[in-house]
C-alpha cells in the first residue's frame, strides 16, 4: 500500500488535477472514493483530515493537505527534483502555478483527452 493517498471522486475536476499531477510525476498512490455519491466527507474520520469536508485530500504518510492547488504545488515541490515540472521551467513552479491558476473549464478538455 502506498504512503500517498488521494481522497476524492474522479468526476471532480479538482481531484483530477491532483491525480494528474501525481501521474505526471510517476508517483505510486492510492485513490480513495469520497464525495458525491460516495459520501465519506461528513464522517468524523474524514473531517479529521479536512474540517471543510471537501475533496480532494492528500495524505502523504502523516502529512495531510487539502485544496487541489496546494496539493499540486506540494507534490511538484517534494517529488520533482530533477524532473520536468520543476527543472524545465525557467521559474521553478511556473508550470504548476499556471495549471493551479487555470479555471476548471480550461483543464477539463485536456483531462478528458488523457482519460483522467
Amino acid at each position: 500500500m502506498s504512503q500517498l493517498k488521494i481522497w476524492g471522486r474522479m468526476s471532480s475536476i479538482n481531484v483530477k488535477k491532483a491525480v494528474w499531477t501525481a501521474q505526471e510525476l510517476g508517483l505510486d498512490f492510492e485513490r480513495l472514493e469520497a464525495g458525491g455519491i460516495h459520501g465519506v466527507v461528513k464522517t468524523p474520520m474524514y473531517m479529521s483530515l479536512n474540517p471543510n469536508s471537501q475533496i480532494p485530500v492528500l495524505e502523504d504518510g502523516a502529512y495531510v493537505l487539502w485544496e487541489s492547488n496546494v496539493i499540486t504545488r506540494y507534490l511538484s515541490a517534494k517529488y520533482s527534483p530533477g524532473n520536468f515540472i520543476l527543472t524545465t521551467c525557467k521559474n521553478a513552479l511556473t508550470l504548476s502555478a499556471g495549471w493551479s491558476g487555470s479555471k476548471p473549464r480550461s483543464i477539463r478538455p485536456a483531462a478528458t483527452v488523457f482519460g483522467i
